[in-house]
C-alpha cells in the first residue's frame, strides 16, 4: 500500500518535471523570436483586461461602464485577476499565465493517465502520459497564456473521478465525491464546454453517492448559474461570444443549411484537423484518427470490467464534436478541438494494450508489442513538437509586434476619451488603457447581429447609432472591416510578415470618419408632390425585420457596402440607359433633395448605402394608403442587363430592365392597396424571361438590392 502511494505521489512530480522541461524550451523560443514575454493570441489580452477590470472592482465591465458579456472563461481571468492586483502588470502577467499552463499541462498527463490505466494497465497508463506531455498542441496552448489546458485538465479529471466512482460496486468516499461535485460546478465557469464534466459528475453522484446525493446539486448549479447570470445583466442566457460564433444564433443558417455545415465540420474534424491534414500537419502525425479509432473498438473488450470507464472515455472524446456546432473551429489554431483530445489517447493506450495481450496469448514475449507500438507513437508526436514549439513562438512574435505594438502607440498617441474600433480588441485594450468599441460584438453587446449578417449590416448600424456613440478612431484590418468609406485619415500601421496566425499582414490605425452615414437615406430625385408612404432599408437588420424582409438564399458575403461617386455615375438617375415595361419606367423627373445641388442630370455629392447581392428574390411587406395609387421606387445593381418582375399581393405589377450598373434607381407603378400591408416579391428572371430559381447561383441573372422606398400620391 505504501509502494502504490509513494508511486501515485511520484507521479505528478515526474509529469510537472517533464512538462517544465517541455515549457522551458517553449519560453526560450518566445523569448528569442520576440524579445521580451509573448503570446500567440490576442484573445490571451482579452482575459489580461478582465482580470484587470475584476481587481478594479468592474466586473463584467470591459471598458467603460457598458456591461460585457464577452468572457467565455469566467475563473481564467479570475486566477490572474489576484496577480495584477499585488502588481503583476502588463506583460509580467504572461509569466503567471505560463505557471499555470505548466501546472494544467502537467495535470492532463497525470489524470490522462490514471483513466488510461483504467482500461490497460501500468504501461498503458506510462504511455497515455507520455503522449500528453509530447503532443505539439498541448505544448502549444500551455505556453499560449489561454484557459485550453485548464478546460482539458477539468475535463480528464472529472471523466475519471466520475468512472472511479461508477464502476465501484459501492459507494465512494465522500470525499472522492465532494471533489467530483466541486468540479461539476467550476467546469462551466473555465468554458461553457465544461458543462459536460459537469453531467458526468452529476450522474455519478446521482447513481453511486448514497446520503451524499444532495451534492448533486452542485454541478447542477454549475450548469444553470451562468445562463442565469447572463440573462440576468443582458436578457440572454448566452454571453456575446457564443451569439456571434455559433451556428443556431446565425440568421443564413436554416435547418437545412446547418444540418449540411454540420456534416461538413464533421468531416473535416475527422479527416483533417485530427488526422494531421492541411490545417494540422504541423502537430498531429498522419494516420491518428485512425489509431484512435481501432482504439475506440479495443477499448470495448474491457467494458465488462469498466463499463462506466469505456463509456465515459467514449462520450468525452466524441464530445469534440460539439465544436462542429460553431462558425469554424479553425479559428485560433483549432483551440477548440483539443481539450477534447486526452480521449483519444487514452484509446491509443487500449489499442497498444490490447494488441499486446493478444500477442501475448500466443507468445509472453510479445506483449513488448504495447510498449514497443506505444513509444513508437510517442516519438512520432515528439518529433513534431520542436514545429508546434517554433509555431508557437513565431506567433507570439506577429502578436507583439503587430498588435501589441499598436496597443502601446493608443496609450501614448491617442487621448484619454478615445473610443477605438477594433477587431481584435485585446492587446489594443490592455496597452492602450481606452475604452473600445469592438466590431466585431464579442466585449461590446450591441454590434455581434450587425457583424455576424455582414459589413452592409454594420454599415447599416452606425447610421441608427447616436454620433457619441461610435468609435473615434479604427484599429483594424481594412479587408475584415468592410466599411472602406469610414476609414479617414491613416494615422500608423503595423506589418508583419512571415506568420500565420494574424487576421492580416497589415493592421491599420484611422481617425474615424462617418460623413458618409445616411447620405443614401433618400432617392437620387425626390418625386414632386408624393408622399413617402413606407421603406424597406436593405441590409438594415431593423427595418429587414420590421418589413419581414426575407433573406432567402443569401450569406454575409453578399451583404456588403457599394459606395458610388456620384459626380461621374450620372447613370444612377436610369435616365441614360434604363428603360422599362409593363407598367414601370425610368426615373425621369423629381427635385434634388436637401444638401445636393443639380449637376447635368445628377448629384454633386457622393453616396454609400448597404445592400445585398446575388438577389434571386425579394420579398416584403410595405404599409400602404387604401385606394391610392403607389409609386415603388428601387435602387437595384446587376452585373449585366436583365430583367426583373415586380408583384404586389402576388398580382404582377410589371417587368423592368435593369441596366448593368453597381445601383441604379427605377421605379414602377403599384395598384392602389386595401389599406392592409402589401407583400412585394421583387423576382429576378433568367434569360427566358422565367424566374430564376432560388437555388441557383448564377450571379449574372442575380440582382443587387440596396433599398425600396413607396410614394404614395
Amino acid at each position: 500500500m505504501t509502494s502504490r502511494r509513494a508511486r501515485g505521489g511520484a507521479a505528478p512530480a515526474v509529469a510537472l518535471v517533464a512538462s517544465g522541461l517541455v515549457g522551458a524550451f517553449a519560453i526560450r523560443a518566445i523569448l528569442e523570436k520576440a524579445g521580451r514575454p509573448a503570446v500567440p493570441l490576442d484573445d490571451v489580452f482579452i482575459h489580461f483586461q478582465l482580470a484587470r477590470r475584476i481587481a478594479e472592482g468592474a466586473p463584467f465591465r470591459y471598458t467603460g461602464d457598458a456591461i460585457s458579456t464577452g468572457a467565455t472563461s469566467l475563473l481564467w481571468p479570475a486566477l490572474l485577476a489576484p496577480f495584477w492586483k499585488m502588481g503583476v502588470r502588463g506583460l509580467s502577467l504572461v509569466w503567471v499565465a505560463w505557471a499555470f499552463g505548466t501546472i494544467a499541462h502537467a495535470g492532463v498527463a497525470v489524470d490522462t493517465a490514471l483513466l488510461a490505466r483504467r482500461l490497460t494497465n501500468g504501461t498503458g497508463a506510462l504511455l497515455a502520459g507520455a503522449m500528453c506531455i509530447a503532443f505539439g498542441p498541448f505544448a502549444w496552448f500551455a505556453w499560449s497564456g489561454m484557459e485550453t489546458m485548464v478546460l482539458a485538465w477539468i475535463l480528464v479529471r472529472t471523466t475519471r473521478l466520475a468512472a472511479e466512482a461508477l464502476d465501484r460496486d459501492r459507494s465512494p468516499h465522500s470525499s472522492h465525491l465532494v471533489q467530483l461535485a466541486t468540479l461539476g460546478l467550476l467546469a462551466p465557469f473555465v468554458r461553457p464546454e465544461g458543462v459536460l464534466a459537469s453531467l458526468f459528475a452529476m450522474v455519478a453522484i446521482v447513481l453511486r453517492g448514497g446520503r451524499c446525493r444532495p451534492l448533486a446539486l452542485l454541478p447542477i448549479l454549475g450548469v444553470l448559474a451562468i445562463p442565469a447570470l447572463l440573462f440576468g445583466l443582458t436578457g440572454e442566457p448566452t454571453g456575446a461570444t457564443a451569439r456571434v460564433k455559433w451556428l443556431l444564433y446565425n440568421p443564413y443558417y436554416d435547418a437545412g443549411r446547418l444540418f449540411a455545415q454540420l456534416g461538413h465540420h464533421a468531416r473535416l474534424l475527422a479527416f483533417d484537423v485530427l488526422d494531421g491534414g492541411e490545417w494540422t500537419w504541423i502537430f498531429v502525425p498522419k494516420g491518428l484518427v485512425l489509431v484512435i479509432f481501432l482504439g475506440a473498438i479495443a477499448s470495448l473488450r474491457s467494458f465488462r470490467r469498466a463499463p462506466w470507464t469505456v463509456l465515459l472515455t467514449l462520450g468525452l472524446g466524441l464530445s469534440v464534436l460539439v465544436t462542429c456546432s460553431y462558425q469554424t473551429f479553425l479559428w485560433n489554431r483549432l483551440r477548440y478541438a483539443w481539450p477534447f483530445v486526452p480521449a483519444g489517447l487514452v484509446l491509443c493506450a487500449c489499442l497498444f494494450h490490447q494488441v499486446g495481450q493478444l500477442l501475448a496469448g500466443l507468445r509472453p514475449a510479445l506483449e513488448m508489442a504495447t510498449p514497443a507500438l506505444g513509444a513508437g507513437l510517442v516519438a512520432r508526436l515528439a518529433a513534431q513538437l520542436p514545429a508546434s514549439i517554433d509555431d508557437l513562438s513565431q506567433s507570439a512574435r506577429a502578436v507583439d509586434q503587430q498588435q501589441v505594438t499598436l496597443g502601446e502607440w493608443v496609450q501614448t498617441a491617442l487621448p484619454r476619451d478615445a473610443l477605438v474600433g477594433v477587431n481584435d480588441t485585446g492587446a489594443i485594450a490592455y496597452f492602450g488603457e481606452r475604452r473600445t468599441f469592438d466590431i466585431v460584438g464579442l466585449t461590446t453587446e450591441s454590434e455581434g447581429n450587425a457583424w455576424v449578417a455582414g459589413a452592409g449590416s454594420r454599415f447599416e448600424h452606425y447610421e441608427r447609432l447616436p454620433r457619441q456613440a461610435l468609435p473615434t478612431h479604427f484599429i483594424v484590418y481594412p479587408e475584415w472591416f468592410g466599411c472602406d468609406p469610414l476609414l479617414g485619415l491613416e494615422l500608423t500601421h503595423a506589418t508583419v510578415h512571415d506568420q500565420a496566425i494574424l487576421g492580416g499582414d497589415t493592421m491599420t490605425a484611422y481617425v474615424a470618419d462617418f460623413s458618409l452615414l445616411g447620405s443614401g437615406a433618400e432617392p437620387l430625385l425626390l418625386p414632386e408632390g408624393e408622399k413617402l408612404a413606407d421603406e424597406v432599408d436593405v441590409a438594415d437588420l431593423e427595418s429587414e425585420a420590421a418589413h419581414g424582409f426575407e433573406l432567402g438564399d443569401g450569406w454575409e458575403t453578399d451583404n456588403v457596402v457599394s459606395a458610388r461617386d456620384i459626380t461621374s455615375d450620372h447613370d444612377l438617375l436610369a435616365g441614360s440607359e434604363a428603360s422599362a415595361r409593363d407598367g414601370g419606367r425610368a426615373r425621369d423627373g423629381g427635385r434634388a433633395r436637401d444638401g445636393g445641388r443639380a449637376l447635368d442630370g445628377g448629384l454633386f455629392r457622393d453616396m454609400v448605402d448597404g445592400g445585398r447581392l446575388a438577389r434571386a428574390r425579394d420579398a416584403f411587406w410595405l404599409s400602404a394608403p387604401a385606394a391610392v395609387p403607389t409609386r415603388l421606387v428601387m435602387r437595384i445593381g446587376a452585373e449585366q442587363p436583365m430583367m426583373l418582375r415586380v408583384f404586389a399581393n402576388a398580382e404582377q405589377a410589371g417587368t423592368l430592365v435593369v441596366p448593368k450598373s453597381p445601383w441604379i434607381e427605377l421605379e414602377i407603378t403599384l395598384p392602389p392597396g386595401s389599406g392592409e400591408p402589401t407583400r412585394i416579391d421583387v423576382v429576378a428572371l433568367d434569360r427566358h424571361g422565367a424566374p430564376l430559381a432560388s437555388p441557383s447561383r448564377d450571379v449574372g441573372f442575380r440582382f443587387a438590392s440596396f433599398h425600396y422606398w413607396l410614394y404614395a400620391r
